[in-house]
């Protein structure tokens, strides 16, 4: 409720949802992260803490052709272009 202002948040076996008027704010747990995304967190102390950024793209191939020719790194997950370590956040790119 601190962060996005609303006390609703949705359950899923994957975590919890919060969803905003700017997009939806999932609160994952290591596990979850790592199965859905294919990246680790580092648990460091109690609470949470921003790990990622996830995003609509309308064509993943551009999506990927794009890092590529700036020299970053992406990878394949479960449908999703994934940039497990950009500047110490994950990037995930979705179909939009």
């Amino acid at each position: 409720g601190a962060f996005t202002g609303l006390r609703d948040l949705h359950s899923s076996s994957i975590g919890l949802t919060a969803h905003t008027a700017r997009g939806d704010i999932d609160i994952v747990e290591p596990v979850s992260l790592r199965d859905q995304y294919g990246v680790g967190a580092e648990i460091a102390g109690e609470g949470a803490r921003f790990t990622g950024l996830r995003l609509a793209a309308g064509d993943l191939g551009v999506v990927e052709r794009a890092l590529s020719g700036g020299g970053i790194a992406a990878k394949r997950h479960v449908g999703r272009v994934v940039v497990p370590d950009l500047c110490g956040a994950t990037l995930i790119f979705e179909q939009a």
